[in-house]
């Protein structure tokens, strides 16, 4: 099983109703399957923690 992300990688994603871009900060391995720290930047500077892979507001920008 290979990560859908790597560490640096630019995403965007929903949270909270608000649209955020940033780059993936930490790559987990969990029995749920991968999950993701994210680095915002855009709106507001912010870090979003244990975003899972499978996650449909997910998405590479």
């Amino acid at each position: 099983m290979k990560a859908k992300f790597k560490r640096g990688d630019k995403v965007s994603l929903e949270y909270n109703g608000k649209s955020y871009i940033g780059e993936i900060y930490i790559v987990d391995i969990t029995p749920k399957g991968y999950r993701y720290d994210i680095m915002c930047s855009k709106p507001k500077k912010v870090l979003i923690k244990h975003v899972y892979e499978d996650d449909p507001n997910l998405r590479s920008c």
